[in-house]
């Protein structure tokens, strides 16, 4: 009992009739000016807070459960592409060692005529730029 300076919560009634008019003379003990005041308020605050701090765990693990959904995909997703780059790696291999039989193609020296004739004509032009631009510095 709040309301009792041993804490043990006696009360005393009596139900004879003779004792009707007894008076006892009786100190009272009221919780709000205890030394540990009134329990209804610590015990609201400590509900309030625990329904906060659920709230806060079932917000906490639906989170979770979305982490734990894309850690699989991001798993998915890896296991793919390291078969995807096992196969790339493979067919890379494949056209590295098949390269020296296409090196004196027909094909291969026309790729490497156009390139030089490209390299050609870009020299070309940035010459003809650079003596445009003398020229009308002059």
């Amino acid at each position: 009992m709040s309301e009792s300076y041993s804490g043990d919560g006696l009360i005393a009634a009596s139900f004879n009739s003779l004792d009707h008019e007894l008076i006892v003379n009786i100190s009272y003990a009221r919780a709000k000016e205890s030394l540990f005041g009134e329990q209804e308020y610590d015990l609201a605050k400590q509900m309030d807070e625990n329904r906060l701090l659920q709230n806060i765990n079932i917000s906490l693990n639906a989170e979770n459960e979305l982490l734990k959904n894309d850690l699989g995909n991001i798993t998915q997703l890896n296991t793919h592409f390291k078969a995807e780059n096992e196969t790339l790696s493979s067919e890379l291999e494949i056209i590295k060692s098949k390269l020296p039989e296409y090196a004196n193609t027909f094909f291969s020296m026309w790729y490497r005529m156009l390139r030089n004739f490209g390299a050609l004509l870009k020299r070309s032009f940035q010459t003809i730029r650079r003596k445009f631009f003398l020229y009308k510095q002059g």
